[in-house]
């Protein structure tokens, strides 16, 4: 149930990455795309290895421009990346540690982190980030993470954090887009008006929907996402040729 609770946010780059990076990896360890990031480890590597990963991730957004948010004392984290920033930038990601992460989870790992999970995502990115006229949307804001550590969930926090900053795109004129990695955050996302454009999966043929590995499993499902402002809506409300964004179930 959501309260009435004032909602306090303070932003920060750099400075918020060690909290930022103890929340998420340690809300984020039964994440099925996360587990499939990291399925070259064993489960106690794994887990030991979290805070590395997400500090090694959060780094390299923070490099580009991105902004760490927190909600009431650190009860909510999200990380924004900003329109025409990208957190696979070849010239921060070394600086941000990725060749020690490279290392760890061993070229496999690179290839899921790079070819299946991020040419996946491009492709979705340029085949439904496009104006009424059909003409590719090349800046956009990315919700590249958020979480709500445990005793919090259930107040809203999420929800209106991300609200705020709908309204911060609306004022630009430039869309959100996400992947949820989960049915539970694609709902939650749903509720805040984004809409799955499409299902992706990660992973076909070697690994379950949990993220672990099975040979010949059906890979781990994730649903891309979009928020348009309202100049999209209403251009898309009297132009019936624009594609209705599908999921599959």
């Amino acid at each position: 149930m959501e309260n009435d609770e004032e909602l306090e946010i303070s932003s920060a780059g750099k400075e918020y990455l060690p909290k930022a990076a103890e929340l998420i990896s340690r809300t984020f360890t039964e994440d099925p795309v996360i587990k499939f990031m990291l399925s070259s480890l064993s489960d106690k590597d794994r887990l030991a290895y979290m805070p590395t990963y997400m500090h090694t991730l959060l780094k390299a957004a923070t490099l580009n421009d991105g902004l760490i948010q927190e909600a009431n004392n650190w009860c909510c984290c999200a990380v924004w990346m900003p329109p025409g920033r990208r957190v696979d930038n070849i010239f921060t990601m070394i600086p941000a540690g990725i060749l020690g992460c490279f290392w760890k989870i061993g070229v496999a790992g690179i290839r899921r982190m790079l070819l299946d999970f991020g040419s996946q995502s491009d492709a979705c990115k340029q085949k439904w980030l496009r104006d009424p006229n059909g003409n590719p949307v090349k800046r956009y804001h990315y919700l590249y993470f958020i979480s709500t550590d445990f005793h919090a969930r259930g107040q809203g926090l999420a929800s209106r954090m991300i609200a705020q900053w709908q309204e911060k795109a609306s004022e630009d004129g430039l869309p959100v887009w996400l992947e949820a990695t989960t049915s539970r955050s694609r709902d939650i996302y749903a509720r805040q008006g984004f809409k799955v454009v499409e299902e992706m999966r990660v992973g076909k043929g070697t690994h379950a929907e949990s993220g672990t590995m099975e040979e010949g499993g059906g890979g781990v499902p994730l649903w891309a996402m979009i928020w348009w402002p309202e100049w999209k809506k209403e251009s898309s409300n009297t132009d019936d040729s624009q594609p209705e964004g599908t999921s599959r179930s």
